[in-house]
């Protein structure tokens, strides 16, 4: 199965100003999409009353991407005791059960960040988490390089394929040490992840900008940029059991129409999603 769907359900003005009556964002998004990124859970550790209530908006056959706590990562740059962590990884893993219970999680992203390198320490830092996670779906992104330069990139892959941990292949500019190449290879037999980031070079690095956030993701794929994936998702496809697509370049509202564009290039139609609503006028 193909899934294809955004990151976050809030910020996606072509699917809320066309909604006639009033109901939350996240079941209009579920009329459209069969899995979204919940990229709030990188923010904060939720508890099981918050999931809850995402997990009865959706569709029985919806999923959740589900971010890893910024500090799981070290995004936060903070430095945790292993009790601390484990404590964390405890709330965490008790906050997602009824995503899990409804078998609406998909998997648990760990995105790392641009200074989380090829290390002894961080290798580590890797098997420790897959050790604490061992009963879930999780999937690794990096954001540096020096993981798949051409002389590691096949035991970078075959350390993944061992640890257990589903592929999230980045479709993002190539701008430098903080940004990772496209390695469209399968890592684990069930899933795996595609995260399309935009192509904006300019944009991808700080640089003293002051809406960075904003900017690095303002991008609008081409037809033919979109089309050069359709193989490679099938090709995908026959290794994996589901490809889970997610567009992340909604900075300027683009991933909506980014996504549609994709679903109809793949021939894809969803079934049971949330009922669509009417335009009463």
């Amino acid at each position: 199965m193909i899934h294809i769907g955004l990151t976050g359900w809030g910020d996606h003005p072509s699917i809320h100003e066309q909604e006639p009556i009033k109901r939350s964002k996240l079941e209009a998004y579920a009329s459209h999409f069969p899995v979204v990124e919940l990229d709030s859970a990188f923010y904060s550790i939720m508890n099981k009353d918050q999931y809850h209530k995402w997990s009865e908006q959706t569709p029985t056959n919806f999923s959740f991407v589900v971010k890893s706590y910024q500090a799981f990562t070290g995004h936060d740059r903070k430095t945790y005791t292993r009790k601390d962590i484990k404590e964390m990884f405890r709330y965490y893993q008790e906050g997602i059960q009824p995503l899990v219970e409804a078998n609406k999680l998909n998997c648990i992203l760990f995105q790392f960040p641009p200074w989380f390198k090829l290390s002894k320490d961080n290798i580590s830092k890797l098997r420790f988490i897959r050790s604490q996670f061992d009963q879930y779906k999780i999937a690794l992104e990096f954001r540096n390089r020096t993981w798949f330069q051409d002389h590691v990139r096949k035991d970078t892959l075959q350390f993944m394929k061992e640890e257990g941990w589903i592929h999230s292949i980045c479709d993002e500019p190539q701008a430098g040490e903080g940004s990772v190449p496209m390695v469209p290879v399968v890592t684990h037999p069930s899933n795996t992840i595609i995260r399309f980031h935009g192509r904006n070079v300019m944009g991808w690095n700080k640089n003293g900008q002051e809406n960075w956030r904003k900017v690095r993701f303002l991008y609008r794929y081409s037809e033919q940029e979109l089309s050069e994936w359709v193989e490679r998702i099938y090709q995908l496809n026959d290794q994996s059991q589901n490809i889970t697509v997610l567009f992340n370049n909604n900075s300027g509202g683009d991933a909506y129409d980014n996504a549609k564009q994709l679903q109809h290039l793949l021939n894809i139609h969803y079934h049971d999603l949330n009922p669509r609503q009417m335009n009463l006028f």
